[in-house]
């Protein structure tokens, strides 16, 4: 009969050991995959936050361009929860149930004041410091909230500092909280407004036009005549003497008009600038000439060949255009209305047996 097998002393505590070993060894794991989860968990936390707000800053933007309003901190939440079909708490907290901060440039000044900003039909003189801030932060309290001034060298701290790490002032180094639990979505609303320079060149009258389809305005006499900033999208409606509709153009740049006896025309400066000078193209070609050449130079693509194509374009073109040598002088009278710039230039080179006569009368036939 099988004798039975007894365990000693020595045995049984050595099995506690291996069983004590397993379960540190468990325990370590354990411990490893946790952190592993849980890092994971805040990372998909940060990016869904990144993405929100970015889509909550791409609202604010879409609000203002649809309704010409830039909202303040009191209303920002409420007006981009509508635009995203959302409740303002969600846009006002995050995931976490922090309150996200809306921050405003103390030196923004649109108009001469501050948000809110409602476009008029006079626009505005060009906004200044146009900046806000959407901040927020997954792991406690903002040391800032929306609606609280801030000094001009607190929001740019905020607005200069890089991904992943606190604003360098004083605010936010006590602040406990990590530069990788922070979340900060800049605003330039400057880009949004766009020049627009309308300038009134006759005298038998003064050209009419209209903003957003408002009452009809009438173009000042002498100077720039209107020099306004609109918000994209705006609607100029470009009207004769008459106050009859000739045209409409949505305002997406800076662009300038000139009415003239003969109706609207468009400024070659693009409401840059309506006057440019000697100066400021002497800069501009010396930037194209300086620039760095083509691969192609060596089949005739450099600066040189522009210029020279440019050249001979623009001399032949200015000949056509103004019906070389028998062009209009303008009310000008007399055999040498010299008061007419043009004529001088252009009855020296294309005039019979004059400079340009032997090299382009088979162009000007």
């Amino acid at each position: 009969m099988p004798r039975a097998i007894l365990r000693s002393p020595v045995n049984a505590g050595f099995t506690m050991i291996e069983v004590i070993g397993v379960l540190t060894v468990l325990a370590i794991i354990a411990l490893a995959v946790a952190a592993s989860v849980i890092k994971r968990i805040d990372q998909g936390a940060l990016t869904k936050e990144t993405a929100d707000l970015s889509a909550i800053g791409d609202a604010y933007t879409q609000y203002i361009l649809k309704n010409k309003t830039i909202p303040s901190h009191t209303t920002w939440a409420a007006e981009v929860a509508n635009e995203m079909a959302l409740s303002t708490t969600a846009v006002a907290t995050n995931s976490r149930r922090y309150a996200r901060a809306f921050l405003v440039d103390p030196s923004l000044s649109i108009g001469g004041a501050g948000l809110p900003y409602t476009q008029t039909t006079n626009g505005t003189a060009r906004p200044i410091s146009a900046r806000v801030l959407l901040v927020s932060s997954l792991s406690q309290e903002l040391p800032v909230s929306s609606g609280v001034a801030l000094s001009s060298t607190e929001f740019a701290a905020i607005w200069a500092a890089p991904e992943g790490a606190k604003p360098t002032s004083a605010t936010w180094t006590s602040w406990a909280g990590t530069g990788g639990d922070l979340q900060i979505k800049k605003l330039n609303l400057e880009p949004l407004f766009h020049q627009l320079i309308m300038v009134n060149r006759t005298t038998a009258g003064v050209g009419k036009f209209s903003i957003d389809n408002s009452p009809v305005l009438s173009l000042p006499t002498g100077g720039l005549g209107w020099d306004a900033y609109y918000i994209e999208g705006t609607d100029l409606g470009l009207r004769d003497m008459n106050a009859d509709l000739r045209t409409r153009y949505l305002i997406t740049r800076s662009i300038s008009y000139v009415f003239e006896p003969d109706g609207w025309r468009g400024s070659i400066t693009g409401g840059q600038n309506a006057y440019a000078t000697s100066e400021a193209f002497v800069m501009d070609a010396k930037e194209f000439f300086d620039s760095q050449w083509t691969s192609g130079a060596n089949s005739g693509s450099s600066q040189y060949a522009v210029m020279v194509a440019m050249h001979g374009f623009m001399s032949i073109y200015t000949l056509w255009a103004n019906e070389c040598p028998h062009f209009n002088r303008h009310g000008q009278t007399g055999s040498n209305p010299t008061g007419v710039p043009e004529y001088d230039m252009l009855n020296n080179l294309g005039g019979t047996s004059a400079g340009l006569d032997k090299y382009s009368s088979d162009l000007i036939q």
